[in-house]
């Protein structure tokens, strides 16, 4: 299942394994497999989904060091085209 893209499903039969055979290496490598492909998956959805991204989120950067502060920008609504 890990190898035909389904991760998710590949992780809840793995983990039920994991009850069994604990000392297994190669099954926490599938186990860690599994995480980082849905993470990979999720990561390509957010960018075809059309999520803003953190450099449009960030509107300024002011002060350095601890005393940094992040400025955000100001979220625009769909209807609003007053920016």
């Amino acid at each position: 299942m890990l190898h035909d893209g389904r991760p998710l499903v590949a992780f809840d039969c793995l983990i039920e394994s994991v009850q069994v055979y604990q000392s297994n290496p190669r099954l926490w490598l599938r186990l860690a497999e599994c995480c980082i492909m849905a993470h990979q998956m999720s990561l390509i959805e957010e960018r075809t989904v059309g999520h803003a991204k953190k450099s449009d989120l960030v509107h300024s950067v002011v002060g350095t060091g601890p005393f940094r502060k992040i400025v955000l920008a100001t979220p625009v609504e769909p209807g609003n085209k007053n920016t």
